[in-house]
């Protein structure tokens, strides 16, 4: 009221240093507004000291980035060990698909075995067989050759008798 009682030369200054006294109040009563509102929560928390409120706020910030890395040790860890059961069944799978393989192959050369074992048993026969027709050869051979020697001499014998009357 007294700025609009004031000449106007006067009336312009009054009004800006009116504006900074109002902008000065208002500021100062947020702060008292922060104040009231942070007083009881300091009072329940014990903080009466705006240091040991600093301390304590530096402090949960840290126990805050504790849990943070801890949190994300955590999570590698758990990450790793999935990993490693991946492994782990993976390398079972394969394990079993490999005993299965031998498995197979072990049928394979049993069954070979049994062949093989059978093929040497019949050359066995088969060579005993070859060994007797040859001996039937050198036997019939050696009985012509005296037959046709026989019939030789008696040719000769009948040329003899024949040729001496």
């Amino acid at each position: 009221l007294e700025v609009n009682a004031l000449p106007r030369s006067e009336r312009s200054a009054g009004l800006e240093e009116l504006k900074a006294h109002k902008a000065k109040i208002a500021a100062l009563a947020a702060d008292l507004k922060r104040a009231v509102v942070s007083l009881p929560r300091d009072e329940l928390l014990g903080r009466d000291d705006p240091e040991e409120a600093a301390t304590l706020r530096g402090e949960r910030e840290e126990a805050h980035a504790r849990l943070l890395a801890t949190h994300d040790r955590t999570r590698a860890g758990t990450r790793k060990l999935r990993d490693a059961a991946r492994t782990v069944a993976e390398t079972e799978e394969i394990g079993a698909a490999i005993m299965g393989d031998l498995a197979a192959q072990r049928q394979t050369l049993m069954h070979s075995s049994g062949v093989l074992r059978a093929t040497a048993e019949r050359l066995d026969r088969s060579r005993k067989l070859v060994a007797a027709i040859g001996r039937r050869a050198w036997q019939s051979r050696m009985i012509m050759r005296v037959m046709i020697a026989m019939l030789a001499v008696l040719v000769l014998l009948l040329l003899y008798f024949m040729m001496a009357t």
